[in-house]
Order: C-alpha cells, then structure tokens, then sequence
C-alpha cells in the first residue's frame, strides 16, 4: 500500500455562530461544522487594546486596537439604566441600572 497525501476542496465553510470548520469523519478536510472550544486563557493586551478574535476562529485570542473591538451602535436600554459593560468584553453594549438615577 501506498499513502498518496490528502487533498481537500477548496470552499468556505459556512458554520452558524459558536461553531467553526472541524474534521469530524477524520479524512483530513476540516469541511464539517464542531462547536468552538476555547482555550480558558486570560488574554493580556497592551494599554489601548482588548481581546479580541482576529484570525475569526470563534475565540477571542488576540489583541486589538479598543476602537475596532467595539460596534458603533446605539444601545436603547429602559428608564432608569444606562449603557454598561457588564460582560467586561470592554464594550458598554448591555444596559445597567444607572447609579445617576436615585
């Protein structure tokens, strides 16, 4: 017997969120969707930077500039709360109760 190498087809696997491409019948193409497991690793950035997933591999590994991690969105949260960072992605994108309201 001979072992020729494995050539895979070249297409984008499209996986919905929380998953990535995985070689789940093990023939060596990562053409099936697995869910993402991340390392439990607490990544440190330089001042101005936060962890953020640059390579789109469903873990937020890498560092990148605060400015790029965060959507420009407008965050609509009920009376008596306020925009807030309470996932402490660095982002204030969740609503709060505001300590400016008695």
């Amino acid at each position: 017997l001979e072992c020729a190498p494995v050539v895979c087809i070249e297409i984008a696997v499209d996986c919905p969120d929380g998953q990535g491409p995985a070689d789940l019948d093990n023939d060596g193409c990562a053409l099936e969707c697995a869910p993402v497991v991340c390392p439990a690793i607490a990544v440190q950035c330089p001042a101005g930077e936060s962890p953020a997933d640059t390579n789109n591999d469903g873990c937020a590994l890498e560092c990148a500039p605060d400015d790029a991690v965060c959507p420009a969105v407008v965050v609509d949260c009920p009376a008596g709360e306020s925009p807030a960072d309470t996932n402490n992605d660095g982002c204030a994108l969740e609503c709060a109760p505001d300590p400016n309201v008695p």
